[in-house]
């Protein structure tokens, strides 16, 4: 009897998954999923979950990343990598979280003074260090922000513009810092989501 022969199965397609934890609930979030489906019109991205942390203080959102990180553990659906989305603000904690998420070797990117300067910078470029209600009231009058969330117009396409004017800010941009008001370290993020560690390794704080 002839031997039959086995049916070789499909190799099957490993795809990069990324978590990213903000310290917002709305803009973030929404921020990110916008991004997202911009650099899927030229990029073949990595799949990304975010997940916005209900308490902003940045020792909450790494608790936050390493429960989601456990629990895909242990569903045995673990994550290639982990980001958070931090402001300076007028948070106390920062540097805890920094270091613990270093030491977790979980990715961080910090914005100073907070997430909506890197917003700002797909409009215009700004050197104004600002405080939080003034910034807040500049989105509002230059149509990107109606409250928390984006407008329909904002700007998502000036991404490459926000991150020319955020390396030339920072030009020692590392995960894991915080540098003068403005800056934002979002590049760094921007790199995972298109290749994952490999594109970001360049940003990985020594």
């Amino acid at each position: 009897m002839a031997r039959q022969r086995q049916q070789k199965r499909p190799r099957r397609t490993e795809r990069s998954t990324g978590l990213v934890v903000t310290e917002g609930t709305v803009t973030e979030p929404e921020y990110v999923q916008k991004l997202a489906q911009e650099l899927r019109k030229t990029s073949s991205i990595v799949t990304v979950k975010t997940v916005g942390s209900k308490d902003p203080d940045p020792m909450a959102v790494l608790s936050k990343a390493k429960a989601l990180l456990e629990e895909a553990r242990l569903a045995d659906a673990r994550y290639d990598w982990c980001c958070l989305v931090v402001d300076v603000d007028e948070h106390a904690s920062l540097d805890e979280c920094l270091r613990g998420a270093k030491k977790a070797g979980i990715w961080a990117v910090v914005s100073n003074l907070k997430f909506e300067v890197w917003l700002l910078w797909h409009h215009e470029e700004t050197c104004t260090a600002f405080h939080t209600k003034e910034l807040d009231r500049i989105m509002r009058q230059k149509g990107l922000m109606d409250g928390k969330h984006l407008t329909t117009s904002f700007p998502i396409a000036g991404y490459s513009q926000a991150r020319h004017i955020a390396e030339l800010r920072d030009r020692e941009m590392r995960d894991c810092r915080m540098a003068g008001n403005p800056s934002s370290s979002f590049p760094v993020l921007l790199d995972l989501m298109v290749e994952g560690t490999a594109c970001a390794a360049r940003h990985r704080r020594k």
